[in-house]
């Protein structure tokens, strides 16, 4: 297991996933509010804002400039931070952001999967396919992408899954309780999910469901608290707050932004290639075979992913504008990887399920080094924007910025891939065969009518990495 852990820990530290000219907005409305308690003791942003710069992800409200996200993951790092200060002047955000992202999230990040080995084990029946199962969830899911990038949503999906265990031992209800509503305060996505783990509580005992609920009081509080000062209610939220006019007027038309799916929502999410977790992860379509085994944890582990995926399936915009897959549903990643362990359980390294896992796992280690290498916030405009964004990029030697180069991070991924198709001689051409052919599925050619959009978002994402003569020459060969 040490190898992995360290192999994790070089891999979520290793790329800074920043650039010299973009702040993403995302982040960095979390990141102010943060350094709004520690520098100017308040929940106003007002101060990062003149210091650091505008941030399109603001709420407004009684003439002062709030995030428009859950405080959760601000609250979070506000320790990290405080630490941080005495070590890093008020003037150095980019340094103050990056040691954030390492200490608060990518750091814990890795942490995570050590901490959950032994169930692993247990789940998957095998120190090698546990750590097979670990390496597709850390490496070959947007779980790589988002412990690099301070969202909320490895965070909430981190906080849930530890509240499921505990859970699921009939230990600790109290601290399982406040666990799940504190992934609730991070990111809004879990909020079906929660009461599911609810269930399991009641389920196990009467007694420790009601610990369970009591616990789930403390970060509500907080919550609402924040809500009431901040923002006038304690049930008001800051994106029904946004600044821009546009955007709050979208997220009134439901509850916490829930409304009727759009039409294309469903396989969107779960096969497109723009953004299908299944297109991006297929190792993970073995969770279904896993949770035919009818045991009460696979139960809630379904529902959980259902109750998940039913939130964002309804969310305003469930491509979640620039992103590394079906963003959304990164929380679920470790309830499905419960699935696939139990897929391979009591399978030989020649069962079919086997080779899917280590073909499937070795496609979504490939695409999310590409994107790594490159920037994981790939436009929604492209059908496919692994390829016809991420790779083509990388292929014009345009990558992300990095301490020395980018051949760490390419060989440790390789070790990973090289470990998944190492599992046994006699499946190794079977399993190389089929990720070559889930990989070929990204030769499907775009519509035509969609190059010219495709060739401005480019160009307009190379600007944002540092490349402007690049993005003129993109931008000089496409028809008015």
């Amino acid at each position: 297991m040490w190898w992995v852990l360290s192999l994790l820990v070089f891999l979520y530290a290793y790329p800074p996933n920043q650039y010299p000219h973009w702040k993403d907005t995302n982040p960095c409305s979390r990141v102010y509010q943060t350094l709004a308690m520690v520098d100017d003791g308040t929940f106003a942003i007002d101060g990062p804002l003149t210091r650091y710069g505008d941030t399109e992800d603001k709420a407004e409200h009684a003439g002062k400039h709030y995030s428009d996200k859950p405080p959760g993951v601000a609250f979070l790092l506000y320790p990290v931070a405080k630490l941080l200060r005495a070590f890093i002047p008020v003037e150095n955000f980019e340094r103050m952001f990056l040691w954030l992202r390492l200490l608060g999230l990518s750091l814990p990040s890795a942490l995570f999967w050590w901490g959950t080995w032994p169930w692993w084990v247990e789940w998957s029946g095998s120190a090698r396919k546990a750590a097979a199962v670990i390496l597709i969830g850390a490496l070959g899911t947007g779980w790589w992408a988002y412990s690099t990038a301070l969202y909320s949503h490895v965070f909430a999906g981190a906080l849930l899954f530890a509240g499921f265990l505990l859970v699921r031992h009939s230990r600790r209800p109290l601290l399982a309780g406040t666990l799940c509503s504190a992934a609730f305060v991070c990111d809004f996505v879990v909020v079906l999910a929660v009461p599911v783990v609810g269930l399991m509580a009641l389920k196990r005992s009467g007694k420790g469901a009601l610990r369970w609920l009591v616990g789930l009081l403390p970060p509500l509080a907080l919550w609402m608290l924040y809500n009431t000062a901040c923002l006038g209610g304690p049930l008001q939220l800051g994106f029904l707050a946004h600044a821009d006019p546009r955007y709050a007027a979208a997220y009134r038309g439901g509850f916490l932004g829930m409304q009727v799916p759009e039409a294309g929502a469903f396989l969107g999410m779960t096969f497109s290639a723009a953004r299908g977790l299944f297109f991006f992860t297929p190792a993970l379509l073995l969770a279904f075979a896993g949770w035919r085994k009818r045991t009460q944890e696979a139960w809630v582990c379904a529902c959980v992913c259902l109750a998940i995926f039913a939130f964002a399936l309804t969310t305003v915009d469930w491509r979640a504008g620039w992103a590394y897959g079906p963003r959304y549903l990164v929380p679920m990643i470790p309830f499905l990887l419960v699935g696939v362990a139990a897929a391979v359980r009591d399978v030989g390294p020649d069962h079919p399920f086997a080779v899917f896992l280590a073909a499937g796992g070795v496609v979504g280690i490939v695409w999310s080094t590409i994107a790594m290498l490159t920037t994981p916030l790939l436009v929604q405009e492209f059908r496919n924007p692994l390829v016809h964004f991420a790779a083509a990029t990388l292929l014009q030697g345009k990558v992300a910025p990095m301490p020395l180069s980018v051949l760490p991070a390419v060989v440790l991924a390789m070790v990973a891939a090289v470990f998944l198709m190492g599992g046994a001689k006699r499946s190794l051409p079977a399993s190389a065969l089929l990720a070559v052919l889930l990989l070929a599925q990204v030769l499907i050619p775009d519509p035509r009518e969609l190059r010219r959009t495709q060739e401005i978002e480019r160009a307009e994402l190379l600007i944002r990495m540092g490349y402007p003569d690049a993005a003129r020459a993109r931008l000089a060969g496409i028809s008015p």
